[in-house]
């Protein structure tokens, strides 16, 4: 782990980490109200965004070696990946009206195959990058993904 191998985090606090994420995915259960008022595009933008600064913030914990950052790093990624998450089973009801369990399942299967296809990119990245860079490297991709919303039909 990122947070780890380069110091903020000593492997014994990892278990914090675990729960500032799932603190931080409790604010997914605000991604209806989010959709409802700006739209899907609009709800992945943010969603999007939020693990844009997570990513962010765990480069800043790692070239600055504040756990503080490394806390609130994975809240806020727990609370940008459960939005997203929400946002896919809401497209999905739009979607496949007539079957929105099998177009739910689609798109997880595509988010879980992104992550796995991800981790490998990243194993192999660590031979390269720094830590830091990797972050960097994560947050950029993760501000990809919410501009690619934008360029779709309106």
């Amino acid at each position: 782990m990122i947070l780890t191998e380069s110091g903020p985090v000593v492997p014994e606090q990892v278990g914090w980490l675990w729960i500032a994420l799932g603190l931080g995915g409790h604010l997914g259960t605000m991604t209806g109200a989010v959709v409802q008022r700006i739209g899907r595009r609009g709800g992945w933008c943010v969603c999007t965004g939020g693990l844009a600064l997570a990513s962010s913030g765990i480069a800043l914990s790692v070239s600055t070696g504040e756990l503080w950052f490394a806390y609130a790093s994975m809240a806020a990624f727990g609370a940008g990946y459960m939005g997203l998450t929400t946002v896919l089973i809401l497209w999905a009801r739009q979607a496949w009206t007539e079957n929105v369990g099998s177009g739910t399942s689609v798109l997880f299967i595509a988010l879980a195959t992104g992550q796995a296809l991800g981790s490998v990119g990243f194993g192999a990245g660590r031979e390269l990058l720094s830590p830091g860079s990797l972050a960097v490297l994560a947050a950029g991709l993760c501000l990809g993904g919410g501009l690619s919303a934008m360029a779709g039909k309106r």
